[in-house]
């Protein structure tokens, strides 16, 4: 498993949170936990005794090569930089090698901090960008094999389909 991005919140939990998983079957495996997930819990801080409830979105994607119909045009991409942040020594004060990609027809948007090199992180944005492409395009045609109509391009990540529940109880 290797981070490529995260953006932790105030009280130790993750605003969003991006990294990768290399094997074999590694995507067959957890493809179908592309979804909404939903935790719910009972907190020991809230004397009332309520349940309080989260959700967390996540998204697996394929690693695709860039070829034929998985090459994404140079003028279909925004790329902005910036520096990274976090430990890594000076290179992170210095260096703008944070990579924020925009596919601009869609609206998908990935941001990659992994690595020390902005080639490398803008390589990595451009594959997470191929794969929601093709989850996109693979969504669109099993619709269209039930019958239903995809309508225009989704502006969004396309992927909260269904909820699945978990439940903690934590103790103080």
């Amino acid at each position: 498993m290797s981070m490529l991005s995260s953006n932790e919140n105030s009280v130790g939990g993750y605003r969003n949170i991006s990294f990768e998983l290399s094997g074999p079957g590694a995507y067959g495996s957890l493809k179908k936990e592309a979804g909404v997930h939903r935790l719910v819990r009972m907190s020991p801080f809230n004397s009332a005794g309520k349940r309080q409830t989260s959700f967390s979105l996540v998204e697996v994607l394929p690693k695709l090569p860039d070829a034929g119909e998985t090459h994404i045009p140079e003028t279909d991409l925004d790329i902005s930089f910036a520096r990274s942040g976090g430990p890594g020594g000076q290179n992170v004060n210095k260096r703008d090698t944070a990579v924020h990609a925009v596919h601009k027809p869609t609206g998908f948007h990935v941001h990659v901090t992994s690595e020390r090199s902005q080639a490398q992180n803008k390589e990595k944005a451009i594959e997470m960008l191929r794969g929601k492409l093709f989850q996109m395009k693979q969504d669109a045609q099993t619709a269209e094999s039930r019958g239903l109509s995809t309508g225009a391009i989704p502006r969004s990540n396309g992927a909260a389909k269904s909820a699945r529940t978990c439940s903690i109880r934590t103790s103080s």
